[in-house]
């Protein structure tokens, strides 16, 4: 996850990707094996905030949130 996140976290390409939730808010998912990391990006502060790690197994993706 580190090293994933570490080197260019917001691009969208390959295993990661955004999400936008029912209330609007974006954030970023980052698929290791059957395990979801939903994740935000401060740019201005150059940090990525972890929001969540769980797994997800064959349940859509909808359901890990």
């Amino acid at each position: 996850i580190v090293k994933r996140l570490s080197d260019r976290p917001m691009e969208t390409t390959g295993k990661k990707k955004r999400l936008t939730l029912v209330d609007g808010t974006t954030i970023r998912q980052l698929r290791v094996g059957g395990y979801r990391v939903f994740y935000d990006v401060d740019v201005d502060a150059r940090l990525v905030i972890v929001r969540h790690v769980r797994w997800k197994g064959r349940n859509p993706t909808e359901s890990a949130l």
